[in-house]
């Protein structure tokens, strides 16, 4: 069963929103990994009242596995 860890992502420094999304794409689109993106509007209900908080990132938070902190080293 696969199991996916999602965040979201409010980069306050890319006014855009699109560093990100466009990085992950263009790193999938050429063969590579890379986290699945989507573009969410957040609000939350509070008594009556709807309270916008904005746009965000919904990315895939990538793992690091024992692959990873095997071969590290080799990376750098």
């Amino acid at each position: 069963m696969a199991s996916y860890h999602w965040i979201l992502h409010g980069s306050h420094s890319d006014k855009t929103l699109l560093r990100n999304d466009l990085a992950c794409a263009l790193t999938r689109e050429i063969g590579n990994d890379a986290s699945r993106t989507v573009f969410a509007e957040l609000s939350f209900k509070e008594g009556g009242n709807h309270s916008y908080r904005g746009v965000y990132v919904l990315m895939e938070k990538i793992k690091r596995g024992a692959w990873m902190d095997k071969n590290i080293h080799t990376l750098r």
